[in-house]
């Protein structure tokens, strides 16, 4: 806009977990909560197949933590997935809108606030010559032990999500001695940070000659 100007790459924050619910023998639609039975939420949908006349009829199970996208009745287990995306204001299009109003650097971290998915490197520049990067996304917190990496139970309450991490929370930089700022998909975390916010990265070499063809004048 006539302030700031902002642009994206991807960061992968891992913003899924799958979660073990333990089910009941005589009602696989009642899964555990502590030592409590809860109902699961069904909804059910018609969907049009081609080569069926009629559309075929679905029944979508949900427990507290997500969607259930598998289940096995014969063990007492289903599997839901509890995914930042699903959560109120995950529509990336309210967090674009907010940030495109943005007028300073104030108001631009006020803005991603309301960013939720996909995680993004937003790098940003204002009329002032202020330049910034943050690594923006609805982050989990989990509590200490849990990566994320493997499925988890989800009857005890010792895995779930402790909210998000706030803006001021997440990697950022603003106006670096090296006066220059780039991200490529590659492993942006600052040496010492301190939450594990994702596991899998591109390779640096896009982001290593971006680097090389900063470095090589001291004025453009």
């Amino acid at each position: 806009n006539e302030s700031i100007a902002w642009g994206i790459t991807i960061v992968g924050t891992d913003q899924a977990d799958i979660f073990v619910e333990k089910t009941a023998l005589s009602d696989p639609t009642r899964y555990l909560v502590g030592n409590d039975w809860h109902a699961m939420k069904i909804v059910r949908e018609k969907i049009a197949v081609k080569g069926y006349k009629e559309p075929v009829a679905i029944e979508l199970r949900f427990t507290r933590h997500g969607p259930v996208i598998h289940q096995d009745e014969k063990k007492d287990r289903a599997f839901a997935l509890q995914w930042a995306g699903s959560e109120p204001g995950g529509a990336a299009y309210l967090g674009g809108l907010a940030v495109s109003r943005a007028g300073n650097r104030s108001e631009f971290l006020n803005a991603l606030a309301s960013w939720k998915i996909p995680s993004l490197n937003f790098v940003y520049a204002n009329v002032d010559g202020d330049i910034g990067w943050v690594a923006a996304g609805a982050m989990p917190i989990r509590k200490a032990g849990h990566h994320g990496l493997l499925p988890v139970p989800g009857w005890n309450g010792h895995y779930d999500w402790q909210g998000f991490l706030a803006v001021k929370d997440l990697p950022q930089s603003f106006n670096p001695p090296r006066h220059w700022l780039a991200t490529a998909n590659h492993n942006i975390l600052p040496k010492g940070y301190p939450h594990q916010i994702a596991y899998e990265w591109a390779p640096p070499h896009r982001f290593l000659r971006i680097q090389q063809r900063l470095d090589e004048k001291k004025q453009f």
